[in-house]
């Protein structure tokens, strides 16, 4: 028999609804360590960090989604996620007409998209100090930013004339997943799969939404929240195996990632 993925997300706490020009708008409020498995929502959505951090597998990729990050979900997206920390987060769900009206123009409701940076995460917050005013003009200006939202988020694939991500951009995967505890320069990265790091850089950001660094570093630390919560190995053991040499910078970063430090983050699995 088929395994039915659940439509909706399980154990949150929803408020402050807001139904306005074809589109839903509300808080979401999550409690910490809390793993939500693979579900999908019914209808296109974008969700904003306002607290917290999690990580979201999606489409076999995994993706560290701190606050401040936009994320963009077609309908039907199938996920999963862990809170690492209580969060927030402020959601739009978007009607059938919308999910229509934007594919007559772009396919920026085809896959997910994650943005930390730019332009993008200005407006979002625009548009949920829009949500919080909700005077006359609110509705009128907040599908005004949801619209420059989707435009904004496509217009990097419409400058792509290929549209679809090279076949090297593989290869540059593998290797960060096999040897993600190096200290790899772009220049060592750049010259295995045979292009200019300048170009490397650019498609890699395109296509993960991140920079190699950043997902260099969310591989390490995923690994190491997986070795502290199945084993009882000396954290400075784990921040070497990870590839961090200076276990402060591991702490720092690993608290970054999670909300905790792995001393504190060990403490809440073992207190479970």
């Amino acid at each position: 028999m088929e395994k039915q993925i659940p439509i909706g997300i399980p154990d949150k706490s929803k408020s402050n609804e807001y139904a306005v020009a074809g589109m839903t708008a509300y808080e979401d409020k999550y409690c910490s360590n809390l793993t939500m498995p693979a579900h999908a929502h019914e209808r296109a959505g974008l969700y904003f960090i306002l607290e917290g951090s999690l990580s979201e597998t999606c489409r076999k990729s995994q993706h560290l989604i701190e606050e401040s990050t936009l994320v963009i979900h077609p309908p039907g997206e199938i996920h999963s996620d862990h809170f690492y920390e209580r969060g927030r987060v402020f959601q739009i769900e978007l009607d059938a007409q919308w999910v229509d009206h934007i594919r007559q123009h772009s396919d920026i409701l085809a896959s997910p998209g994650y943005f930390h940076t730019g332009r993008l995460v200005g407006i979002a917050t625009r548009l949920y100090a829009e949500y919080q005013r909700r005077d006359a003009l609110a509705p009128l200006l907040m599908e005004g930013l949801v619209l420059e939202i989707l435009a904004e988020a496509a217009r990097p694939a419409l400058e792509d004339a290929k549209g679809s991500p090279p076949f090297w951009l593989q290869q540059v995967k593998d290797l960060l997943h096999t040897q993600y505890r190096q200290n790899l320069s772009l220049a060592e990265i750049a010259q295995t799969v045979g292009v200019h790091k300048t170009h490397l850089t650019r498609v890699f950001r395109q296509h993960h939404r991140c920079t190699i660094g950043e997902y260099v570093r969310t591989l390490r630390l995923e690994h190491a929240r997986q070795m502290i919560s199945a084993s009882d190995l000396p954290l400075a053991e784990i921040a070497i195996t990870i590839g961090y040499c200076d276990q402060s910078h591991f702490t720092t970063a690993f608290k970054r990632h999670t909300g905790l430090t792995p001393l504190e983050f060990r403490k809440s699995v073992h207190s479970c």
